[in-house]
C-alpha cells in the first residue's frame, strides 16, 4: 500500500506555484499554523477531517476536509484574495510533482464566510473556506 501524501503540504505548495495567488501573496501560503512574525495578504490551509473514498492494495482514494484561511489589508481585499484562492483551488485536479507528490481527482467548495480574526490586534478580515479535496498518491 502506498502512503498518501499530505494533503496540506500538496495543496500549499500547488499554491505557492499558481501565478495568480503567487502574484497576490507570493510565498505566504502555510500549512497548519502562521509564523510570528506573518505580514498580510496570506494563506493557511489546514485539514480538519475527511475519509477514505477508496482503500484497497491497488488504489486509495482519500478524501480531505480543509480549512482555507485568507487574510488581507482590507475586507475588500480579502474577498478579492479569496476568489483568487478559489478559481486556482478549481483548477488544481491533475497530477502535481513537489514535496508532497498526488494525483487530485476532485476539489469541492463548501461555504466560504466572512470571520474577522480578533486574536489579532489590529482585527484583521478574514475569510473562511471549506474545501474537500479528493486524492491519491501520485
Amino acid at each position: 500500500m502506498r502512503t498518501l501524501p499530505m494533503v496540506e503540504a500538496l495543496v500549499v505548495h500547488y499554491l505557492t506555484q499558481h501565478p495568480d495567488v503567487s502574484a497576490a501573496v507570493g510565498s505566504r501560503v502555510y500549512a497548519v499554523a502562521l509564523p510570528g512574525n506573518v505580514t498580510r495578504p496570506c494563506v493557511r490551509v489546514t485539514r480538519y477531517g475527511g475519509s477514505p473514498v477508496i482503500q484497497s492494495p491497488a488504489l486509495e482514494l482519500d478524501r480531505a476536509d480543509l480549512q482555507v484561511d485568507v487574510w488581507g489589508a482590507t475586507n475588500q481585499a480579502t474577498a478579492s484574495l479569496a476568489a483568487v484562492v478559489r478559481s486556482a483551488l478549481a483548477q488544481m485536479p491533475g497530477r502535481h510533482d513537489g514535496p508532497a507528490p498526488g494525483v487530485v481527482t476532485a476539489v469541492t467548495f463548501g461555504p466560504f464566510s466572512t470571520s474577522p480574526d480578533t486574536e489579532r490586534d489590529p482585527v484583521w478580515p478574514r475569510v473562511i473556506a471549506d474545501v474537500s479535496v479528493v486524492y491519491r498518491p501520485a
